[in-house]
């Protein structure tokens, strides 16, 4: 792992020098936080290579070596503007959507406990459109749910019978 180089250490690159002139790092083992640019959700975004990154990103690749493809990197400290290493850490898109979940941070309209319910209220006969109708959502995404193609990784205990 390379060296955590501060801003003021003469050995950063100038990409590293930028990087850290964006974040203020306290005297604990705290979060990192970013003080630049954030988006709409509290992440970080860098200029990097002529578009935007995100810090946290970043600063994983900086410490830990490249991201594998379709990997995310979280945050144990839940704190979108933190990019201190040690609070960061891979996990696959099911990781990234159960974490998102259980902290209560989806955008989701529906909840593990809906897709529970509704998964086993369709086997038991219900309709998509009664279903859709109650849950504010449409047919398509009910049978989405249903199917399995969204939401897959509730573990619900219900056997897909769909053969699509």
């Amino acid at each position: 792992m390379p060296s955590p180089y501060r801003k003021d250490d003469p050995r950063a690159t100038d990409i590293q020098a930028r990087f850290w002139s964006k974040v203020s790092i306290p005297e604990d083992d705290g979060c990192w936080e970013w003080v630049a640019s954030l988006d709409g959700s509290g992440y970080g975004r860098f200029g990097y290579r002529g578009g935007l990154v995100s810090a946290h990103r970043f600063s994983f690749d900086l410490f830990s070596g490249p991201i594998p493809s379709g990997m995310h990197v979280l945050h144990h400290c839940d704190n979108p503007a933190c990019v201190n290493p040690d609070h960061l850490y891979l996990g696959g898109p099911r990781d990234n959507m159960i974490d998102r979940e259980l902290r209560g941070r989806g955008v989701a309209k529906l909840s593990i406990d809906d897709v529970k319910s509704i998964r086993l209220r369709s086997m038991r006969g219900e309709t998509q459109a009664s279903l859709s109708k109650e849950y504010g959502i449409s047919d398509g995404h009910i049978s989405e749910i249903i199917g399995r193609k969204k939401w897959d990784w509730v573990e619900d205990g219900i056997q897909n019978t769909s053969h699509n």
